[in-house]
């Protein structure tokens, strides 16, 4: 198997951020990793489940997580859906990059991903920083797609 390929997307924060519209009953809260870092890792694993990422298991991940220098807390966004349960995450480090965005297949589709994503931009516009990076696997069609139309392009003068 070959290594995957990836693209680098970014987003300018100059002017005026987009609000997220959060869809009824969803909410943004704080994330407490006593209470939710456990969900968050199952969240992923199943958002990676059919690819594009990977995620290594709980003590791992969180290992490795809460150990990095661009960890912190404030910047793991999660949203719950109206049974309380967890239905999206945004995963980012300090430098203003986007490490893992992922919604729960039975919330997809209602424009969470496109809420978490302006959320973060707001974030981080008001924290000073003039971008905001991920990077998506070459074949993620519909993740390319949704960055593309929250205003990311390829960085690096590199097309699609």
């Amino acid at each position: 198997m070959s290594p995957a390929q990836y693209y680098r997307f970014c987003r300018m924060l100059d002017g005026t951020q987009t609000p997220p519209n959060w869809p009824s009953g969803f909410a943004l809260r704080p994330f407490i990793p006593e209470t939710n870092a456990e969900s968050v890792h199952r969240l992923l694993e199943e958002g990676y489940a059919t690819g594009g990422g990977s995620v290594p298991d709980l003590q791992t991940w969180w290992s490795s997580l809460s150990s990095d220098d661009e960890y912190d807390p404030k910047l793991v966004f999660t949203v719950f859906g109206p049974g309380g349960e967890l239905a999206g995450v945004a995963v980012c480090w300090t430098t203003a990059y986007v490490k893992d965005l992922v919604v729960a297949g039975r919330h997809r589709q209602i424009g969470l991903a496109t809420s978490l994503l302006q959320h973060t931009f707001s974030t981080f516009h008001d924290r000073g920083a003039s971008t905001v990076e991920l990077k998506v696997e070459a074949d993620n069609l519909g993740a390319i797609s949704l960055y593309r139309r929250v205003g990311m392009a390829v960085a690096g003068g590199s097309s699609l």
